[in-house]
């Protein structure tokens, strides 16, 4: 009977941990596991002589970014990971910070008031996370180049 009981509290612990641990991933993510972002507009985004489309998300932060185009700024490469540059100027943090993110997801880093265009997949940004205003669509191999990128932000014609 003992050796049930243990079997079973061990099940029951084993499940416990599990739906924590989901738990967990929903909130340093930022955002709840089946949440996606609603769609604000598109822009262009002109990554040296290559051009690529994005779309920005609804969100406080990418409508004050939206509001900032166009722009111009040198991008470095940052972690092997993601492009990265200052905006003209900072954004409004009201758009939801997150610890991950995906290849091609455009983020805010309000710290530094960076943009950031990431090329690979990854996770444990530092506090207080990022903000994402926005996914290109189509080809991020215009990031990928090594060193500093001339890149254009532009509201889509």
């Amino acid at each position: 009977m003992a050796q049930r009981t243990l079997q079973a509290l061990t099940a029951l612990v084993a499940v416990a941990g599990i739906a924590l641990a989901a738990a967990q991933a929903r909130r340093t993510s930022g955002l709840p596991a089946a949440t996606e972002p609603k769609i604000m507009q598109r822009i262009t985004i002109m990554a040296g002589d290559r051009p690529m489309t994005a779309t920005l998300y609804d969100n406080p932060t990418a409508r004050a970014f939206a509001a900032t185009l166009p722009f111009a700024v040198t991008m470095h490469d940052h972690r092997d990971q993601e492009k990265a540059g200052p905006l003209p100027r900072p954004l409004s943090i009201g758009g939801p910070a997150q610890r991950d993110f995906t290849a091609g997801e455009i983020g805010y880093w309000s710290p530094t008031a960076d943009i950031a265009v990431y090329y690979r997949s990854g996770d444990g940004l530092p506090s207080p996370g990022i903000i994402m205003i926005g996914k290109v669509d189509g080809d991020l191999m215009p990031m990928k180049a090594k060193g500093n990128l001339r890149v254009r932000f532009a509201r889509a014609e």
